[in-house]
């Protein structure tokens, strides 16, 4: 056996195989969907492209996280930056830019993201390198960052007398006697404009030992409001609508309310005719407590005759102090 001629034999066989290990190697290059931004999982791919000059706003990805997501550098945990090939032996460079900057320039030369905070609208490209060390494919994925969820649920009020302790169970004090549930619901701001409100534990009238439920945005802060009622109004005290009390009602357990609340002094309706010509109208009534049900009759008659701007209609449209069931006083009211 000639032992010169298995050595050329040996050596052919390995280039041979070489070859063919070379040419078998992945032309992969893409990403997979599961990848993640601080942990949350990409809304899409967009479309990957060859060359980053070509890359167009159409061809970009995307994934939306929160403040608190954005900020977050450890890459552990629940908070992994991954770009993962799709294809074992692919290698990627991830690079983050700001919103505006044009990579295609400095991409090979810029240095890649190492975990760093996000900011709102910046963004990455995804250089991935397929085995075979030729095909290559860009990805672009924009990051919209989004406010963290409020976990306010406080609320104020210049009426009444709030308490601000910071805990879940919180007082609102210093709310006079008989006002509407109405009433005193709009006299309260909240201190978030996402916080909802259970208000089926405040009657109407309001009552001692009301309670108001208020949730944040976040919907697990929760802060319960206790109401407490001072003592009943006098004649000429300040109103809970900010006019003043004119009237108490002697039979309000029977006519389901308790006093008549002057407005505030208004030109609005001076000199106003309640209809023109002047016109009797049947069916209204001079007593104490008949006010609204007459402006009622008053404002759908003048309605049907096409009449505007008279006294009944301005105090019927009239918002103040939170209320806005003001009306035109009956012949004993005023």
């Amino acid at each position: 056996m000639n032992f010169k001629k298995l050595n050329y034999i040996f050596f052919a066989l390995i280039l041979i195989l070489t070859a063919s290990c070379s040419k078998d190697r992945s032309t992969i290059a893409t990403l997979k969907a599961t990848s993640t931004v601080k942990g949350v999982a990409l809304i899409g791919l967009g479309t990957p492209v060859n060359n980053l000059a070509t890359m167009t706003a159409a061809d970009a990805g995307s994934v939306t996280i929160t403040t608190a997501q954005a900020a977050v550098t450890s890459n552990a945990g629940n908070f992994v930056t991954f770009f993962d090939p799709t294809e074992i032996g692919a290698t990627t460079k991830i690079v983050k830019y700001a919103t505006g900057v044009d990579p295609s320039a400095t991409f090979a030369t810029d240095t890649a993201y190492n975990n760093e905070a996000i900011t709102d609208q910046d963004f990455f490209i995804i250089r991935v390198t397929a085995q075979d060390g030729v095909t290559v494919l860009c990805y672009k994925i924009v990051v919209t960052v989004t406010p963290a969820l409020s976990n306010r649920a406080t609320v104020t009020s210049s009426a009444y007398t709030v308490s601000s302790g910071g805990t879940a169970s919180e007082t609102i004090t210093n709310v006079r006697d008989a006002i509407s549930k109405s009433i005193f619901l709009g006299a309260l701001t909240k201190g978030e404009s996402h916080q909802t409100w259970n208000s089926a534990g405040i009657s109407d009238p309001v009552v001692t030992n009301d309670t108001l439920v208020v949730t944040a945005q976040d919907g697990t802060t929760v802060v319960t409001y206790t109401v407490t009622m001072n003592a009943a109004y006098n004649l000429r005290d300040s109103g809970p609508a900010g006019g003043w009390i004119s009237y108490i009602n002697p039979t309000y357990a029977t006519d389901g309310w308790k006093y008549l609340e002057a407005a505030p002094v208004s030109t609005e309706w001076t000199l106003k005719k309640w209809s023109d010509p002047d016109t009797t109208l049947i069916g209204t009534n001079a007593d104490i407590g008949k006010g609204q049900a007459n402006t009622t009759a008053i404002v759908a008659w003048l309605n049907s005759q096409g009449e505007t701007d008279r006294a009944a209609q301005l105090c019927d449209a009239l918002v103040s102090g939170g209320s806005s069931d003001w009306f035109l006083p009956s012949k004993d009211e005023l």
